[in-house]
C-alpha cells in the first residue's frame, strides 16, 4: 500500500497569482483504488435549494456505488480554488460544483483531477458519465 501511495504522490511547482512559487501536492491513485472518487460542493447562489440538489446528487452517486466527499455540508466557507487543492491532496477524481446556474439550466460545474479540467455538464448526465469512467479506467 506504501508503495501505491509513495508512487501516486506528484509534487508540481505552482505560481500563484501574486506570483509566489509554492509546492502543489496531487495524489493521483488509479480510479479504482482511490477512496473517494467524487467531491460534492455547493456554489453560490440560494442555500436550501442547493443544499437540496446536492443531497439528491449524493444519494444517486451512492446507489451506483460511487463514493462521494459531501463537502456541500461544510459549514466553514472556503474558496473554490482551496477546495479544489484540498480535493487534489485527497486524491479525489472529480470534483461537482451545484451552483446557481444548476437550479437555472441544469449544468453542473465537473473539474477532473488528472486534466484539471472544468467543464459544463448537465445534471442528468453526470452520474451515468462517472461510473462509465470508473468502469472503464
Amino acid at each position: 500500500v506504501m508503495a501505491f501511495l509513495f508512487d501516486s504522490l506528484q509534487l508540481t511547482e505552482k505560481v500563484d497569482s501574486k506570483l509566489r512559487d509554492n509546492q502543489k501536492k496531487v495524489l493521483k491513485l488509479h480510479p479504482g483504488l482511490a477512496p473517494v472518487k467524487v467531491g460534492l460542493e455547493m456554489g453560490k447562489g440560494p442555500t436550501v435549494e442547493l443544499r437540496q440538489v446536492c443531497e439528491g446528487l449524493f444519494r444517486e452517486m451512492l446507489e451506483k456505488r460511487i463514493t462521494v466527499w459531501p463537502g456541500y455540508l461544510e459549514t466553514m466557507h472556503t474558496s473554490l480554488e482551496h477546495l479544489i487543492m484540498k480535493y487534489d491532496e485527497m486524491g479525489v477524481i472529480f470534483t461537482i460544483v451545484i451552483n446557481d446556474t444548476t437550479l437555472e439550466s441544469g449544468l453542473v460545474q465537473l473539474r477532473n483531477r488528472d486534466t484539471a479540467m472544468k467543464e459544463l455538464a448537465h445534471i442528468s448526465e453526470v452520474r451515468d458519465f462517472l461510473t462509465k469512467y470508473i468502469q472503464e479506467s
